[in-house]
């Protein structure tokens, strides 16, 4: 199956661009991370935990028979944090970063997120949110609290729960979906779904191909105003 993967990054109305992403379809892996933690920080946080999962996927691609994805996808992840933690001294003491990766293998796609960046999918011209927001706003609902977390939402908007960083929850969410042809998937950081509606990235996936969308969306985002980095990855499943 030969996937067809794009991506555009824009610093949007910030000093410097603190997302990453990665791009490696020889594996079939995919993600972007969207850093904090200052002006060094999050830039070396974002790519140093995209290049911790690389480095480990790499190393653990397809072998023997008790080889499992969603625990190799989970490891990964634990790699970045690792990473991340050893390095989180000094003026780097404070740097993190959120994670949204899309591994593409024998007709499964394995989703992991931690944080407030997101995988979405289109199929038959429907786009669905796969991953959910690891944020305070989505904790006080599912905590039956919906009506205090509008009370809060403009204050706590951006508040996430998780992420790879020294003293946070850094445990991801990672699930298995059946893949068909046709498949557009989405990752972003919230610099794009935090301006873009649904509505919005479900026409512009659906109207151009995927070497088209990826920069359509980024561009859509910084002229509605954008002012945080965005990046976006658009992944097509060949018919």
């Amino acid at each position: 199956m030969e996937i067809s993967g794009f991506a555009s990054s824009h610093i949007g109305r910030r000093s410097n661009n603190e997302d990453a992403y990665c791009l490696l379809p020889h594996l079939g892996f995919y993600a972007v991370a969207d850093g904090m933690g200052g002006h060094e920080g999050g830039e070396v946080a974002s790519r140093m935990a995209l290049d911790a999962m690389a480095r480990h996927l790499e190393r653990r691609a397809p072998r023997g028979v008790d080889f499992e994805p969603r625990h190799e996808l989970g490891f990964a992840v634990q790699r970045a944090a690792s990473d991340i933690l050893a390095h989180a001294t000094g003026a780097l003491e404070e740097m993190g970063t959120t994670v949204a990766a899309l591994w593409v293998l024998d007709g499964q796609a394995y989703v992991a997120h931690i944080g407030d960046s997101r995988v979405y999918r289109l199929r038959d011209g429907a786009l669905t949110q796969l991953t959910r927001d690891h944020s305070m706003l989505n904790e006080l609902e599912d905590q039956g609290s919906a009506q205090l977390a509008n009370l809060l939402r403009h204050r706590i908007a951006h508040v996430i729960t998780r992420c790879l960083s020294a003293g946070c929850n850094n445990e991801p969410d990672i699930q298995a979906l059946d893949v068909q042809p046709g498949d557009v998937f989405l990752l972003c950081s919230d610099g794009l779904s935090d301006v873009l509606p649904d509505s919005v990235l479900e026409a512009e996936l659906a109207k151009h191909p995927a070497g088209a969308a990826h920069q359509r969306l980024v561009e859509r985002a910084y002229e509605r105003g954008g002012s945080d980095n965005i990046t976006a990855v658009v992944v097509a499943i060949p018919r």
